[in-house]
């Protein structure tokens, strides 16, 4: 059995379940036809996200990097490279929905957006499953002192 991680790693683990909340709750939001409220969840959920990636990139990544070596699926520019498609993907959406003003929105318009966010929510549960098999898991190997800066 390993050790828990250090409490700040810890709670960046576990964010994964609060954005996909968030994320889920904007698109819950949109169905209700609450695109003010949607527009809202969204920028809420964007800035969770862009703070835990910071978060990470800041933290978590400069340790994993130096041990030197990974296995396959896990090497540190595989995260880098997810962390720039996330930001790309969310500045599109936020984009997307800005062009739609502030009017009601079509059953069709809606459908179309919660389409158009899917592949978000798929990249975002490839990048979290393979943090949780691959980044977190390796922080036990490094010296306690070192994982909890």
């Amino acid at each position: 059995m390993s050790a828990p991680l250090a409490p700040h790693l810890a709670q960046l683990l576990h964010a994964h379940d609060d954005l996909d909340r968030r994320l889920e709750r904007h698109q819950e939001l949109l169905a209700a036809g609450d695109f003010r409220g949607a527009c809202l969840e969204f920028h809420e959920f964007r800035a969770a996200l862009l703070a835990h990636i910071d978060a990470e990139e800041q933290q978590v990544l400069p340790r994993y990097r130096t041990l030197r070596s990974w296995p396959s699926g896990g090497q540190p520019e595989l995260f880098d490279a997810e962390h720039r498609q996330i930001r790309r993907m969310v500045a599109q959406l936020e984009v997307a929905l800005a062009t739609l003003g502030d009017g009601p929105l079509s059953p069709r318009t809606i459908v179309r957006l919660i389409e158009d966010e899917h592949p978000l929510k798929g990249v975002l549960e490839h990048h979290a499953a393979r943090e949780e098999r691959f980044l977190y898991p390796a922080l036990h190997v490094l010296r306690p002192a070192a994982a909890s800066n």
